[in-house]
């Protein structure tokens, strides 16, 4: 299906959306672990393996992105074409990191070596370099800023919003 602006960027919010939820339940899942640990509750090694479990989920949520971004159902304007391809690229980028990562033994076997956890984090460039395209893709389809355009994981904007504001945006510049 070839898409227009608007319908291009309906379906990035819809990826979008769905994906901030996810990460947000992702986030909201590492801070219970912090706190199950800080209360003692879960000792270090426990809460090592966890955190690589959390990292496996990302992995697929990333792997997921990528997929939905690259659709070969789904033909992108020009304009966000190449975009989104670098975007899928970037994710699967991170999800290569994190299995690598996680083959080397993650980060259970990091600290349980008495190795320092990574620095920078092992993920943090590629993390970087697909936000960069998500905010080039907003851009290119005049979409709000990042985190806008999201209620509950769904997109909050109509269609004819969407529309609008593309105008707006393309007639003040």
């Amino acid at each position: 299906m070839r898409m227009n602006d608007e319908e291009a960027a309906a379906r990035y919010l819809d990826i979008a959306c769905q994906n901030k939820q996810r990460i947000d339940e992702w986030k909201k899942d590492i801070d219970k672990l912090n706190k199950l640990r800080e209360q003692g509750n879960l000792n270090e090694k426990a809460y090592l393996r966890k955190i690589d479990e959390a990292e496996k989920a990302m992995a697929k949520l990333e792997e997921r992105r990528s997929k939905e971004l690259t659709d070969t159902q789904y033909e992108w304007p020009m304009t966000v074409r190449q975009l989104t391809v670098e975007m899928g690229a970037a994710d699967l980028e991170l999800v290569s990191a994190r299995r690598e990562y996680q083959r080397a033994g993650g980060f259970t076997k990091t600290v349980i070596a008495d190795q320092k956890w990574p620095d920078p984090y092992p993920f943090k460039e590629g993390g970087e370099k697909s936000a960069e395209k998500a905010s080039a893709i907003r851009s290119a389809l005049r979409l709000p800023a990042r985190n806008e355009g999201c209620k509950a994981g769904k997109r909050a904007l109509t269609l004819e919003r969407v529309k609008k504001l593309q105008y707006t945006k393309a007639a003040h510049g």
